[in-house]
């Protein structure tokens, strides 16, 4: 994956702050579709911010919680954040067992 200058920067700077580059998604209807192995268990609309935060249920870091009862997911895990250019943006925020986008990890920002 091709990624930007401008994205190669310290990742923690984005936990409760949307990076200057960020904008509301042009795509009315995006959605996060939420799988468990192969069963559909939840839809989050992303249309309506700029970067969201997913993280460990029970922390206060982040916008979209995320179930963990194996404790693999941190407090402040990954970011979605929509770049002005359209497209929106996955990016780990050096999380202990990172951030898996099938079929690469996303140690840096990877567009999605």
């Amino acid at each position: 994956f091709f990624v930007p200058a401008f994205l190669r920067y310290a990742m923690q700077k984005l936990i409760g702050k949307a990076p200057d580059w960020a904008t509301v998604s042009i795509y009315p209807n995006i959605r996060l579709v939420v799988f468990n192995g192969a069963n559909q268990i939840g839809c989050i609309s992303l249309a309506q911010g700029k970067h969201f935060v997913f993280g460990n249920a029970t922390s206060t870091q982040c916008d979209i919680p995320t179930e963990d009862p194996a404790g693999s997911v941190d407090d402040a895990h990954c970011t979605i954040t929509h770049h002005t250019n359209g497209r929106p943006y996955l990016m780990d925020l050096g999380s202990r067992h990172g951030t898996l986008l099938t079929p690469a990890t996303a140690k840096q920002a990877v567009k999605i």
